[in-house]
């Protein structure tokens, strides 16, 4: 045992380390060291660190601590919901988003309304995605596509039509905080530019002065602000929140930004992205010459007016999304909230235990998620799923869970996109700068999560010997400091893939 194990116990109570060979090797010994170094840390006196490693192919336990303790997975529970989304839907699933019309065409009017009907689709105009159109050239693209169907007047509206998924759209325990900044995006029947929108600010001449909002991109129609934030120190970055709620146009800005710019963006979400692609096409064929008599609406709109969608509609063109296996790997190596929460609500749709034809909702996504690995034997006590992403703070695992979980993916006709989808330690994603220098470089497939006191990494790596481990650490509840946990954090995965 190394002096610095040995300092420690001297002053705090270690917690229990399984190993399963008792034979320890250094690179064994290496990693206790290290694990009981972060858990007798004064920053984490008072919370958890919780780890496992399993053999992927027995799937024995290698090395734990703690791996039966529930704590908050962060965005690391993005793996359950991208590994579930591949196998139920397969790594080919595309969502469809469907220009449609009611009424006739005639003499190149539209007696009728141009509908927009989604299907949950995150990446709809998004610019992530190459060969796939960004917002305006999607808007470009519809545009064309109703002025080739002959189409050169409207009379009605342009409808958007998000009631494939609920209209209560954000999860219950998303907290104020969050769910006004761009992280923090809702996932509706029709998601259009990924939900966010840019403010920008111009500050002050001195620190602490009143900043201004000079305009959005794009332009949303009708949004309003209540503008507290100021102006912070020269490089003091994005220090801004936004708090807003979905369907209220009303958002309250507080904090600061930096001096020293003639503008700074931030990144909010949009209060009600259908009514907005509804409002983004309007304006894009009134550009285009292609009057509209009435002004854009939405289904949720509609039915506050006692009106019914009709059933009877025409198909005028229907886009696809890109394959989930592309939308998988973004959502894991951008960390993308919205894509997780989207994917999570077309499983409920789509397979989870509700009457055909009923809307997708989170509830019904994580009774999908559920039941998929219970049916494959995983024992469910101590986990509460609350979303698909991570952010919502009630959200709780144990580390054998985890590892569990990716160990029986493994298994799956889709494992090889799931495993692609899985950022690569110093390589790629957002554990691209972590570990460089030791053996978890281009080793380690690694999701990382970080909310307010919790920080945790999941997924594999090869043994020395060549055999494939998963792996989960997660610390929760630290006090301030979070660079200290996060080098111990790395120290730990750099030991791991020395195993």
């Amino acid at each position: 045992m190394s002096l610095l194990v040995i300092f420690f116990s001297l002053f705090f109570q270690p917690p229990s380390i399984l190993v399963a060979n008792r034979a320890e090797s250094p690179a064994v010994q290496r990693l206790q060291d290290r694990l009981l170094v972060l858990q007798n840390d004064t920053l984490v006196r008072h919370g958890l660190v919780a780890f496992s490693v399993r053999n992927v192919k027995t799937g024995a336990p290698v090395v734990e601590m703690n791996s039966d303790k529930s704590a908050a997975p962060a965005s690391t529970l993005k793996l359950v919901t991208t590994a579930t989304a591949l196998s139920v839907l397969g790594e080919n699933y595309t969502f469809e988003t469907v220009l449609e019309y009611s009424g006739e065409i005639r003499d190149g009017t539209l007696n009728g309304n141009l509908y927009i009907r989604g299907s949950g689709d995150p990446t709809l105009g998004s610019d992530r995605f190459e060969g796939y159109p960004a917002l305006t050239d999607l808007m470009k693209l519809w545009t064309q596509k109703v002025k080739a169907a002959g189409i050169r007047r409207i009379n009605g509206s342009v409808v958007a039509d998000a009631g494939l998924f609920e209209e209560n759209a954000l999860p219950g325990t998303w907290v104020w905080g969050d769910m006004g900044n761009y992280y923090g995006a809702a996932s509706y029947g029709l998601n259009i530019n990924e939900n966010l929108y840019r403010v920008f600010f111009q500050p002050g001449k001195t620190v602490g002065a009143a900043t201004k909002v000079l305009r959005t991109e794009p332009q949303v129609p009708g949004l309003e602000f209540s503008n507290r934030v100021i102006t912070g120190a020269l490089g003091s970055g994005d220090q801004c929140y936004i708090y807003g709620a979905p369907y209220q146009n009303l958002q309250y800005l507080e904090g600061s930004i930096p001096a020293g710019v003639a503008a700074f963006p931030v990144r909010g979400s949009l209060p009600d992205p259908p009514f907005f692609c509804a409002y983004s096409l309007h304006h894009q064929l009134q550009a285009a010459t292609i009057s509209v008599s009435n002004p854009p609406t939405s289904d949720r709109q509609l039915r506050q007016k006692g009106q019914a969608l009709p059933s009877k509609r025409t198909v005028l063109y229907t886009h696809q999304s890109p394959p989930l296996r592309a939308i998988a790997e973004k959502t894991n190596f951008m960390s993308i909230n919205l894509y997780a929460e989207a994917l999570l609500k077309a499983l409920g749709r789509y397979t989870g235990p509700v009457t055909p034809g009923a809307t997708g909702s989170t509830l019904a996504g994580i009774t999908a998620v559920l039941e998929y690995w219970q049916k494959k034997g995983l024992n469910l006590n101590g986990l509460w799923m609350r979303d698909g992403s991570g952010l919502s703070p009630k959200n709780a695992l144990t580390a054998a869970h985890m590892t569990d979980m990716l160990r029986l993916a493994a298994s799956d006709p889709h494992f090889d996109a799931f495993y692609a989808s899985i950022p690569v330690i110093g390589v790629s994603g957002t554990v691209k700068s972590l570990a460089r220098g030791s053996k978890a470089v281009n080793n380690v497939r690694a999701k990382s999560g970080t909310t307010e006191r919790v920080k945790s990494y999941a997924g594999y790596f090869t043994s020395q010997s060549g055999e494939r481990m998963s792996f989960a650490i997660l610390v929760n509840n630290y006090d301030s400091q979070g660079g200290r946990v996060a080098k111990q954090m790395e120290d730990i995965i750099a030991a791991m893939a020395e195993l």
